[in-house]
């Protein structure tokens, strides 16, 4: 607490300064100070005053003081993101002064790279992307410039508002639209600190590499000439050059042309060469990309008199922006093409409808019309417009053709392109001609298979490993069917590839009116595995040791599969025991007396490598020798010291103490390196840091470094010997990092799992080294799922993921997984190991109603009551509905949590009830059974066993209530809802008169202590502050200073709110499940955003969130769907909701999405049964056949044919009409509806009403009937080999004994005009 006194000195120091009494008496040199992260620095803080009784530094780093005119703090490596020094200077008067040091440390980014999001591959010419420029670790964000540049032309500047002192990762995004004059442009962005003034100069900067990008656009003609001029009998040269990425191809059309013609291809020049040109022509010139198609035409005049010239030029089809006419001089009849499509080209998928009009400004017609193989039609007169449409459209090879008959006698005609497309069945990835694990540095060659897939021309098949584009596969075919077509990539795997996943993906880019974005269907991901041959790690060949010590020998060494190790030595004496943990493999041995020569072999299926470890034991020094070699040796050269040799070895000169480290980044560190040997000239220390020059007349030389920081250092200790050798040994260091943070998330989902469907959690770990200590550890709860390693051996830190697949039952419910990266350091690191945890990530698990344990059947007493139980469990809470209709008594239903009960009053007869739960994953019913017992004194009535409704609860009587004191405090508004940005102002008040003063604390509109006062206010115009706690306290004379933190809720409405349908795209299909998703960009705070799904009006779901971050953040919500034909042409909606309290604003803040209409697709329904007809000989009927489906479906008849049956169609309707019926018309009329989902078929019977011939049809079928049939097949079988036709036929059981009559597959359209059947 601040004494009033202390208080008033201040005020009284700070009157002074301000009236230029006295000078503050500290200055700092230089004021601020801008430092790179690990470099020294050094300030001066200075005082004139002589009265003082000192002065000195306070700081995390580097402090120091006392009794001088001037303190430097210093810091030789700058580590601490937060240090604020602060220089202080104690008066005579007993005031303590201080100035805190502005201190910016920064550090240049790991890593700038750029690149595009969500695509790969060209560019088209006007469709936006977005560059994305990721820069790793830099600090502070808050002086960070992202520049952006085309080539060395500036696009733009992006800064940062964040505040944080520490190395982030950030990430800036830019738009392009690029155009034809941007393909091969390299875009770059830069990450550059502007630290100001004091930082350095020019600013510290790094750019990315640059990203090259290519820009596909649809073709367009170079300039040139439209109408050529040439004598009778000359040659002539027509120009259709034209640009496009990629080239188009060029095709020229023309029916009348004389001479003979030529193409020739130069570049991007296009020339037909005609010889000996006697007439008039036009010619189209019509150049194709896969992103568009334009034509051109090119009249040729020939130099002959005008009486000659033809009325009409060359009809082929063109599109009306290329069309041009000859002028009026040169050709006084001609005129402009007369037909015009809309729209000019189509792309259709398999299946699906289309409709194109083909209309004419023309009037001097007779009429117009279309044909096709479907949807023609015939020449309608007096029209302008004309339509084709098929309404689901099968043939690949078709090309409408409209055309018009003008007056003149001419018809010109157009062809509308069709490209029809098929997405493949199927796309599998495999390996050819291997299986099992892959061998690194051999090539394999995996295959991509695409089933019936069309058109190929439009296929791009794309490779990836993991997220990484390797290539794309583009085919020249112009087939129009569906076909199977593979591709191959060769790969060459290393062992850094084990484990990695290749997919393959087809892309159908069917250009600019073809959906958006392109069709495409991936393969499952082909995981594979690389074994590799072994070899060793880093590890000391020469040990020494005392005689009578232990000793360890290191041989680690990596491989796939795990190598198998064999020490082998036959002169060791001692007891040795082989331990191996991971990749580490030690052989321990105790009580070495003499010196020995060990090898280490280690094997697996891919080969075998040895080296000899040297173990020297220390003798009197007046034997040694000179130095062993310490390099590997092959099985084939190894050899043991000789045993002549033995009793002559020196023990190795140099000793480490310890003899390896384990060090933390940015510790310290310090090792002895010491010798027993006399004879030596002098020794030192080897290192990128801490090195030691060489000294003479000593026999330790200490390696100390007081920051390690150096990821990569070697120390190596040498000694001169006086024979001239100079043996040496190098440390063995760990230098380990623990992350920075660990995470835990659902890969590609979000929102509740639902129960048994497989999902796929991912541990990402950023910056931890070294990778080959880690352990990645998964937990549910505090139970062990799996510990994942990793075989790199880079020392630097890294980001790293690691996968867990997860399969949750409704027990999960609420469980929480954690994954924890351990590292592993062996003895010699800390203990326990380091380790960092992730947030707890807790699951909500979805699944499908459960009844609980209940009884079926329910005696009771007539006129009693009953209660009875329907509990179920599910998730979502299920809805429950009891339906009865013969039940008595007064029904009522009561839900307390799970416990679901109907009470029924009065009960007098047996009755069952039907209880039914459902949630969105199901639905369930059951059965009970109320059975009354007439003679109710034998029958007890039921209890109720229902907890107490609130209304029954009691309270204390007042009399026991305790005295409460009253908080001297009282904040108005108790708590605040503020919208960002909005102002705010918070009474604070008191009914207490004994205190000292009042105020506010807050990090914005916070108030001094304000004596004399009841009320403070505190205020604030723009509230930005997400995290803001603002205090009111108050002094009272006790000393007390009781205070309340005013609650605040600072929120903030999405940016957007936008739905779409998860991997899929089009109609749905009835019955199949989808996944909705709603996408909330920018909302705050998330614990207090409800999102509802509702189709139209109807409310579906709400979905809310338990996160209680205060910021901003994007957030998903997910509802599956299973539509019906019933919800075809529905729409979606989902509203993102602030429910913010009785203080937040009313009604609730809602921003809700555009509404998603989805089409269903559904087979075929008829609207009436199977039928019957009885009709009499010589009367007329119609049989009609309709059906209801979508897309709607092709109705067939399918009957016997004769001359009296005629088909015609009325709209969706098909009608059978039968006219003055006869025997031959009896049988059964097969009416199919097909369309694209499925196949339904109704069967109408028609029966003669026969009179007195009965009893000879009777007689005629059982004696004929066996020899019609045989000589019907007779019959059938030679028209079928004649004519080549085909024909079925269909017993029919007739009651009235008519005979059973062929039937035809033709179906309607295949008969004669006589009705009789035609061939196929």
């Amino acid at each position: 607490m601040i004494s009033l006194q202390r208080m008033l000195g201040l005020l009284m120091l700070m009157l002074m300064l301000l009236h230029g009494i006295v000078t503050f008496p500290l200055e700092l040199n230089p004021p601020r100070v801008v430092v790179r992260y690990g470099d020294s620095v050094s300030v001066n803080c200075s005082t004139s005053s002589t009265d003082h009784e000192g002065m000195g530094w306070e700081a995390t780093f580097g402090g120091s003081g006392f009794d001088v005119n001037v303190v430097t703090w210093t810091v030789y490596n700058l580590t601490d993101w937060t240090i604020e020094p602060k220089c202080y200077i104690t008066l005579i008067d007993g005031q303590q002064l201080s100035i805190v040091l502005p201190v910016i440390l920064y550090k240049t980014p790991d890593r700038v790279s750029i690149s595009v999001l969500s695509h790969s591959g060209p560019m088209v010419e006007g469709t936006q992307y977005q560059l994305q420029c990721d820069i790793q670790n830099i600090a502070p964000l808050q002086n960070l410039v992202v520049k952006w540049y085309k080539g060395n032309e500036p696009l733009d500047n992006v800064t940062y508002s964040s505040v944080s002192k520490r190395p982030e990762d950030v990430s800036a995004t830019l738009m392009i639209s690029p155009s034809r004059d941007d393909d091969g442009d390299q875009y770059r962005c830069r990450a550059e600190l502007d630290l100001g003034p004091e930082g350095p100069q020019p600013h510290p900067t790094v750019t990315s590499e640059p990203l090259s990008i290519t820009v596909h656009y649809a073709p367009e003609f170079l300039p040139g000439n439209d109408i050529v001029e040439v004598s009778a009998g000359s040659d002539v040269s027509l120009d259709c050059s034209a640009e496009g990425n990629p080239p188009p191809e060029l095709r020229w059309t023309n029916n009348t042309a004389e001479g003979n013609a030529n193409e020739i291809t130069v570049g991007r020049l296009r020339t037909l060469n005609i010889s000996r040109v006697t007439a008039n022509a036009t010619y189209n010139c019509t150049v194709t990309n896969s992103l568009g198609s334009i034509t051109k035409q090119i009249h040729v005049l020939v130099d002959v008199p005008p009486q000659q010239h033809p009325t009409m030029l060359s009809t082929a089809p063109s599109t009306p922006e290329t069309m041009t006419t000859l002028p009026g001089t040169a050709k006084p009849k001609l005129v402009t093409f007369p037909l015009e499509l809309n729209p000019p080209r189509v792309v259709v998928r398999y299946g699906d409808s289309v409709s194109v009009n083909c209309s004419t400004s023309s009037t001097d017609h007779d009429g117009m019309g279309w044909e096709a193989t479907f949807g023609g039609k015939r020449l309608e007169e007096h029209v302008n417009v004309v339509t084709w449409t098929v309404d689901n459209l099968t043939d690949w090879t078709i090309e409408p053709k409209c055309y018009i008959n003008l007056i003149d006698g001419e018809q010109p005609s157009k062809v509308l392109p069709v490209i029809l497309y098929k997405t493949p069945d199927s796309v599998s990835i495999s390996v050819l001609n291997h299986s099992g694990p892959m061998v690194e540095g051999t090539q394999y060659q995996l295959q991509c298979n695409i089933q019936n897939i069309a058109p190929l021309q439009n296929l791009v098949v794309k490779w990836y490993k993991g997220n990484e584009l390797l290539d794309n596969v583009t085919y020249s075919s112009v087939s129009k069917r569906p076909e199977d077509v593979s591709a191959t990539l060769m790969i060459s795997p290393s062992r850094d590839d084990d484990g990695d996943q290749y997919r393959c993906r087809a892309e159908l880019d069917l250009g600019p009116e073809g959906p958006q974005p392109h069709p495409t269907v991936t393969s499952e991901p082909l995981s594979i595995t690389v074994h590799y041959a072994p070899e060793f790690l880093p590890g000391n060949d020469i040990v020494e040791v005392s005689a009578g010590s232990d000793v360890s020998l290191d041989c680690s060494a990596e491989g796939n599969p795990p190598p198998e190790l064999r020490w082998t030595n036959n002169t060791a004496e001692g007891n040795a025991n082989e331990i191996t943990v991971g990749r580490l493999r030690t052989l321990n041995i105790s009580r070495v007396t003499a010196n020995a020569t060990y090898n280490c072999t280690v094997t697996n299926s891919l080969g075998s490598i040895t080296k000899q470890i040297h173990v020297l034991v220390d003798v009197p020094p007046q034997q040694h020798p000179t130095m062993l070699s310490t390099a590997p040796s092959t099985p084939e050269t190894m050899t043991t010291l000789p045993e002549t040799a033995k009793p002559k070895l020196v023990t190795f000169p140099l000793e480490l103490n310890p003899p390896r480290v384990v060090v933390r980044y940015g510790d310290s560190v310090s090792v002895n390196c010491s010798t027993s040997s006399t004879d030596h000239d002098g020794m030192g220390w080897e290192a990128t840091f801490g090195g030691k020059r060489l000294e003479e007349h000593v026999n330790v030389v200490t390696w100390t470094v007081d920051n390690l920081t150096d990821w990569t250092i070697e120390p190596k200790c040498y000694i001169n010997l006086i024979d001239g050798e100079q043996p040496s040994i190098v440390l063995p260091v760990i230098l380990y990092k623990t992350p920075d943070s660990v995470s835990i998330s659902v890969l590609s989902h979000s929102g509740p799992m639902v129960e048994g469907t497989q999902y796929q959690l991912q541990c990402d770990i950023q910056n931890i080294a070294p990778l080959q200590n880690l352990v990645v550890k998964w937990n549910k709860g505090n139970e062990p799922l799996d510990n994942v390693t990793y075989s790199s051996v880079s020392k630097r830190p890294e980001d790293v993921s690691a996968t867990l697949m997860i399969s949750p039952s409704r027990d999960d419910d609420g469980d929480q997984y954690r994954c924890r990266a351990e590292l592993d350091l062996g003895p010699e690191g800390p203990q326990p190991h380091p380790t960092v945890t992730s947030e707890p990530l807790s699951i909500t698990v979805h699944y499908a109603p459960k009844f609980l344990l209940g009884n079926d059947t329910v005696e009771v007493s007539a006129g009693s009551d009953v209660s009875l139980d329907c509990s179920a469990e599910g998730n979502p809470p299920p809805e429950l509905r009891w339906t009865n209709n013969t039940a008595e008594g007064n029904a009522n239903e009561i839900t307390v949590g799970r416990l679901r009960t109907l009470n029924i009053s009065r009960v007098t007869a047996n009755a069952t009830y039907n209880c039914t739960v459902t949630n969105s994953l199901g639905s369930i019913t059951k059965q009970i059974h109320v059975l009354v017992d007439v003679p109710p004194q034998q029958h007890p009535t039921m209890l109720s066993t229902a907890p107490s409704t609130p209304e029954t609860m009691t309270t204390l009587p007042e009399t026991a209530k305790p005295k409460l004191v009253t908080f001297p405090l009282e904040l108005n508004p108790p708590r605040v809802v503020v919208r960002y940005g909005d102002s705010v102002s918070v009474n604070c008040s008191t009914s207490s008169t004994d205190h000292d003063g009042m105020g506010w604390e807050a990090t914005f509109g916070g108030k001094r202590l304000e004596e004399h006062v009841n009320v403070v206010t505190w205020t604030v115009d723009n509230l930005t502050d997400w995290t803001i706690e603002p205090k009111c306290y108050i002094n009272l004379i006790d000393g007390e200073q009781p205070s309340i933190v005013l609650p605040v809720i600072l929120y903030k409405t999405p940016d957007s709110v936008s739905i779409s349908v998860l991997s899929h795209s089009g109609p749905m299909v009835e019955g199949t499940q989808y996944q909705l998703q709603c996408d909330i960009q920018n909302i705050a705070p998330l614990q207090n955003l409800v999102v509802k799904w509702n189709k139209g009006n109807e409310p579906l779901d709400n979905v809310t969130y338990s996160s209680v971050s205060k910021r901003p953040e994007d957030v998903s919500a997910t509802l599956m769907i299973s539509p019906s034909r019933d919800d075809d042409g529905d729409q979606y909606r989902c509203r993102a909701e602030l429910d913010l309290g009785p203080e937040g604003p009313q009604p609730h803040p809602t921003v809700t999405s555009e509404p998603l209409s989805i089409t269903v697709h559904y087979a075929p329904k008829f609207l009436l049964g199977n039928d019957t007809v009885e009709v009499s000989a010589g009367s007329d009927v119609s049989l009609n056949c309709s059906a209801e489906g979508n897309p709607p479906p092709e109705m067939k008849w399918n009957y016997t044919a004769a001359r009296n049956v005629k088909l015609s169609t009325e709209g969706r309707q098909r009608t059978v009409r039968i006219t003055t019926a006869t025997s031959t018309n009896a049988g059964i009329y097969i009416c199919t509806a097909t369309n694209i989902v499925g196949t339904a078929t109704r069967t109408t019977t028609v029966t003669l009403k026969g009179g007195s011939s009965s009893i000879i049809y009777i007689i005629w079928v059982i004696v004929f009937v066996p020899l019609v049939i045989v000589l019907v097949v007779l019959i059938v079988f030679c028209m079928m080999k004649k004519r080549q036709g085909h024909y079925d036929f269909i017993p029919v059981n007739q009651p009235n004994n008519v005979p059973m009559m062929p039937m035809s597959t033709t179906g309607e359209g295949n008969h004669d005009p006589e009705g009789y059947p035609t061939k196929v």
